[in-house]
């Protein structure tokens, strides 16, 4: 195998390979990435057994085809440390691969393509098609309310459900709950099928697709994998085969108090108020009362905070406490102008939710000490 290829061209797809490969693997090959060349096209993978990553590139020229495997951390460093829009030539030799730029010439050892895993195709059986951008708004929206390393492996992944031309991501972590969801063009209307994905495969994904970009992505599923194509990249992901919770359970009933606060506003006070809040458990205290609500936190070297701000509301006294990061985390992807803080029982937790967006729920119970 031998080819020259832009180094700025190679940088964007080994940077994101570089996101899926670990350097810790219990085997060499999946510390690897997967050089193969098809025509004029380079193909770059990236595995860790459960998401694949293909990116492709096209090469300046090709002098001999072939395919080998090298380290991907190492290959990637070398390409970011060149000068931008340099030329590299790649040379395949006996048991290495050699690359040369300007005066620069790097001799990396290479594993047999051989032995490069793949993950193996699957009958599909649902095909969609979705704005970029609009499936990383559901995939932010949402992810922040996942757990990590919890025994339950549904709280560290997200569900997806597609249901009456909606497509709907759920995260739980046993304390909050995220909910978010977009019209969806699908064929027949009347389709519902659920997927759980891990949560290194959803933030692989949301790497993938970008905030401004309105270009499609194609989504195609079947029991074990999603995977997702764009112009440039083919993703896999497993799936996760496991019960999800019946979610909308846990969402408050009997909403009788909503308060309605700016949401600039709150937020910087909460993030003024977080500062002498109990490390343990990041504790602040709500006193709603009519239009006004007082936040406040404390810890145990008897420091406190307090700040009072306007709302919009006019019953009875509400008095509760919750993890002040859980509260910042939504109100750093809601968008509009104003929260809505809505409550039934206050033991049962608050809904919140962007005044003027009903797309997106969330749920957080309260800390009751």
């Amino acid at each position: 195998m031998k080819f020259s290829i832009n180094r700025d061209a190679l940088l964007k797809p080994l940077h994101m390979i570089s996101g899926i490969v670990e350097r810790k693997q219990t085997s060499s090959i999946l510390s690897n990435v997967l050089l193969k060349i098809d025509g004029s096209t380079l193909l770059l993978t990236g595995t860790d057994s459960e998401i694949e990553l293909i990116g492709s590139i096209n090469i300046l020229e090709v002098f001999q085809p072939g395919s080998t495997t090298l380290s991907a951390r190492k290959l990637f460093e070398i390409c970011k440390s060149l000068p931008e829009n340099n030329e590299i030539l790649i040379t395949e030799e006996k048991d290495s691969v050699v690359l040369s730029s300007g005066n620069a010439t790097f001799k990396l050892l290479t594993i047999a393509p051989e032995k490069f895993p793949s993950i193996e195709d699957e009958p599909d059986s649902l095909y969609l098609t979705i704005e970029q951008q609009t499936l990383k708004r559901l995939i932010e929206s949402t992810s922040f309310s996942m757990s990590n390393q919890d025994i339950r492996l549904y709280l560290n992944a997200m569900l997806f459900e597609i249901t009456c031309n909606k497509l709907q991501t759920v995260a739980i972590d046993g304390h909050r709950m995220a909910i978010a969801n977009t019209a969806i063009d699908i064929a027949d209307p009347d389709t519902f099928f659920q997927f759980i994905m891990p949560r290194k495969g959803v933030f692989g994904l949301s790497r993938l697709v970008t905030q401004n970009n309105n270009n499609q992505i194609t989504l195609t599923l079947n029991k074990k994998h999603i995977r997702a194509k764009t112009d440039d990249f083919i993703f896999t992901s497993a799936l996760i085969d496991c019960r999800f919770p019946v979610y909308d359970r846990a969402i408050p009933k009997n909403i009788d108090k909503i308060v309605v606060i700016e949401k600039e506003a709150f937020r910087n006070a909460l993030n003024r108020v977080a500062i002498l809040s109990y490390e343990k458990n990041k504790k602040v205290l709500l006193l709603i009362e009519k239009d006004k609500i007082t936040l406040t936190s404390k810890n145990p070297e008897n420091e406190k905070a307090t700040e009072i701000l306007p709302i919009q509301y006019g019953g009875l006294e509400i008095k509760v406490n919750f993890n002040v990061h859980y509260l910042l985390n939504v109100l750093n992807v809601i968008t509009g102008h104003s929260v809505n803080l809505e409550f039934g029982m206050p033991d049962n937790g608050v809904i919140m939710r962007d005044d003027t967006d009903q797309s997106a729920v969330y749920v957080i119970m309260p800390i009751n000490l």
